[in-house]
């Protein structure tokens, strides 16, 4: 029989003969990555006292009984001990230390419920936090004083001193996670180290790339069209300017103007003038990310140079065995904690992370120092999220050796934000060299605005559609698609709305792509998620009204390369049913409705979304929900539960599209009974084949025997699914005689 350790451990052994992990080892290699991930922001000395003295509670001859018992019964389930508060009374001296060290595992609490609970420690575990302590302080690994005081600025202001503690807690938790990894997975860790390129390389490569699309461009009939011009000036003075201190830049560009390689270029060549580590792309919706990652991918390259992070990713698997490949493998470890070199993710995971108290959600943050982070179409952020927004980028920006690039075509008005940067010292460069004269020149559509009090009927948008052999439409809610899409009656149309799932929303664009470039018919209805950023160029689009940026992104599907003999059409119609989203989408869309009236639209002219957002901004509370006064009294569980960019809560639904969706499907019930590796890797790989609804509808669906949940929080779809339009909502009488709603549930 095994004898039991002599020294004390931190965790029990991996497998069978295995080694046990010592407490001295894990708490010093714990204290030395945490240290190497605060180096960027001047953390490393707070973060190695944390560390080091984070699992101090193992020493007690309590939590030596559990990890034994865990071993000697591997099977039995053991009443766990306490391990954190031991740590946190010996840091109760610096006063804030304490909160992050508690989090390392369940997430940050409240001030005041650990102010609390190390009050009650103090009190009633007198004898066991001295026992504990003293045997800790055998090992001989904590240096003699104390952890060094917070500096001012990250106790300029209450919120400053809050994210302060939120990087030195991300600074933390990856280390404990990483070094424990090793420990239990060491094949991960072999993952993980596999050889990412670096910014050099990727900027070689890139100019590289730039390049031979420049000789392709030079050798086509249109080498010197207005679009092609405007392009490469964007380009070079994005070029020019990288070597700007860090800071804050827009880049404002109209639709089709080369944004994304220009911002690419800017990035990398800021990255290495700065002795940056990464950039980070954060894009609002899914539809995007995979258009965004290719274009980065085709110039930089595939191996580990860019990590594509959100729910909606098909998994790569071996073609012959199945498994997962190690690129894949690979991602999914690098998801954890952005270590990658370019990082392509969601606006909502990114600012989710940055507001979140969870461990998964925070153990990335410290990445995001030293980082150029582009945020690409940012007019999409929530108006009433702005203030908290801005103030964790300016302090980015100010003292986590950050830089953040605003770029879009629509750029919202900050003015009372700017003033609050300026109180800062920071300003906002543009990066565009005239962007005025670029909305001039690549003015490419002629804007129809028929009389906004003669609504049209969906018949008569059919009939338009009808008459056109490539157009695309736009309406405001899915309801209003799957509408339409019936009225054109036409097989050979295509529908997009999130009532398709990410796997088949990505194959349509994929199809009609692929019917454009082939001048082939190509009708498509589809909800606003194609508008902003989609790289699909139409003759004709047709836009429901809706908010003025949303208008403006519509039109920059229309006539996007400049190819067209004469300007693109496009035509804001009204319809009969005004339904839409509410709250900023309702207001913006009055807001149009207003500048329609008073003819102050000229979408030439960018000064029109100056007015266009004054008076959107004009009554919204910059910070309606409070956080900011929540984050200055470090109450993170309240901030966490205010931040949600999506307001509603909704619910996942996988459904079976095709074969690789049963499949999936089938891995994942298969995987329940197996918690851990398993059970995740099966999550991650059902996300594509999931559609959302809201929670509120959840009864209803329920009762009418359309969903099943399958494991806690996951449910399957059981009604149909169509080809085109994907799931299919009965349209009869619901619970209660209420009728199924479909624009109530998908967003």
């Amino acid at each position: 029989m095994e004898e039991r350790p002599r020294r004390l451990v931190a965790h029990t052994p991996p497998t069978e003969g295995g080694d046990w992990h010592y407490l001295d080892d894990h708490s010093r290699a714990v204290a030395e990555l945490a240290a190497s991930f605060a180096e960027p922001f001047g953390g490393q000395d707070v973060a190695r006292w944390l560390g080091l003295l984070h699992d101090a509670g193992k020493a007690h001859p309590d939590f030596q009984d559990y990890l034994w018992a865990c071993f000697r019964e591997p099977k039995r389930k053991h009443q766990t001990v306490d391990h954190k508060t031991a740590g946190a009374a010996a840091l109760s001296s610096a006063n804030d230390l304490p909160q992050v060290l508690l989090g390392h595992h369940g997430g940050l609490s409240d001030l005041s419920a650990v102010t609390s609970r190390m009050r009650d420690a103090t009190t009633t575990q007198q004898d066991r936090l001295g026992e504990t302590w003293k045997r800790f302080l055998a090992l001989d690994i904590v240096p003699a004083g104390a952890p060094p005081p917070t500096p001012d600025w990250a106790v300029a202001t209450p919120q400053a001193h809050e994210f302060y503690l939120r990087m030195l807690f991300s600074c933390l938790v990856d280390a404990d996670v990483l070094d424990t990894e090793h420990h239990w997975t060491s094949d991960a860790t072999e993952t993980r180290s596999l050889e990412t390129p670096a910014i050099t390389e990727l900027w070689t490569r890139f100019q590289e790339n730039q390049a031979a699309l420049l000789d392709r461009v030079a050798s086509g009939s249109d080498a010197n069209s207005a679009v092609n011009r405007i392009r490469t000036e964007v380009y070079d003075a994005c070029v020019e300017r990288a070597s700007l201190p860090p800071g804050f830049f827009r880049l404002t560009v109209p639709t089709g103007g080369g944004k994304t390689r220009s911002a690419t270029a800017f990035a990398l060549r800021h990255a290495i003038a700065h002795q940056m580590q990464r950039v980070i792309y954060g894009v609002p919706f899914l539809t995007i990310t995979e258009q965004t990652v290719d274009v980065l991918r085709e110039a930089v390259g595939t191996d580990r140079a860019v990590l594509e992070h959100h729910s909606g990713i098909e998994p790569e698997h071996d073609s012959q065995t199945g498994e997962e490949t190690v690129d894949e493998r690979w991602r999914q470890l690098a998801s954890e904690n952005w270590n990658a070199p370019m990082v392509v993710t969601t606006t909502v995971q990114l600012f989710e992370s940055l507001f979140g108290r969870k461990t998964r959600q925070c153990r990335k943050l410290h990445n995001i120092a030293r980082s150029v982070i582009i945020l690409d179409e940012f007019q999409t952020i929530p108006s009433h999220l702005r203030a908290p927004i801005f103030d964790v980028l300016k302090e980015l920006v100010a003292n986590y050796s950050a830089t953040v690039m605003l770029c879009t075509a629509t750029q919202p008005v900050l003015d009372t934000i700017e003033d609050e940067l300026a109180r800062n010292g920071i300003t906002i460069t543009e990066l565009a060299p005239d962007p005025a004269r670029a909305f001039l020149a690549l003015e490419r559509v002629c804007h129809e605005w028929p009389a906004q009090d003669e609504p049209w009927t969906w018949d008569r948008v059919a009939r338009e559609m009808q008459e056109t052999d490539k157009i695309l439409t736009i309406v405001n809610t899915v309801r209003h698609a799957g509408e339409l899409f019936a009225a054109l009656n036409d097989d050979d149309a295509f529908h997009l709305s999130t009532r398709m799932c990410g796997a088949h929303r990505r194959a349509v664009l994929r199809d009609i792509r692929e019917r454009l470039d082939a001048e082939l018919p190509c009708r498509v209805v589809s909800t606003q998620l194609v508008e902003a950023g989609v790289d699909i160029d139409f003759p004709v689009v047709l836009r429901a009204i809706g908010p003025l940026d949303r208008v403006a992104q519509a039109a920059g599907r229309c006539n996007r390369e400049g190819k067209l003999p004469d300007k693109g059409r496009m035509v804001v119609f009204s319809v009969e049913d005004d339904a839409m989203p509410g709250g900023a989408y309702r207001i913006g869309t009055g807001v149009t409705t207003i500048m329609l009236a008073e003819d102050q639209v000229d979408f030439a002219n960018p000064d029109t979304f100056n007015t266009y957002f004054r008076m959107l901004y004009a009554d919204a509370e910059a910070d309606e929900r409070d956080i900011q006064h929540y984050r200055a009294e470090r109450f993170y569980e309240e901030v966490a539960d205010r931040f949600n960019i999506i307001d509603e809560a909704t619910f996942p639904m996988i459904v079976e599209c095709n074969d690789a969706a049963c499949e999936a499907k089938r891995r994942l019930k298969d995987a329940a009974g197996h918690p851990g590796r398993r059970l995740k890797r099966a999550f991650r790989n059902i996300q594509p084949y999931v559609v959302t609804c809201r929670t509120h509808e959840r009864g209803r669906f329920e009762a009418a025997g359309l969903i099943a949940e399958i494991l806690p929080g996951m449910w399957e779809w059981l009604g149909d699914y169509d080809e085109k339009v994907g799931i299919v909502v009965p349209d009869r009488q619901g619970v209660g005689g209420a009728r199924f709603n479909a624009e109530s549930l998908f967003l």
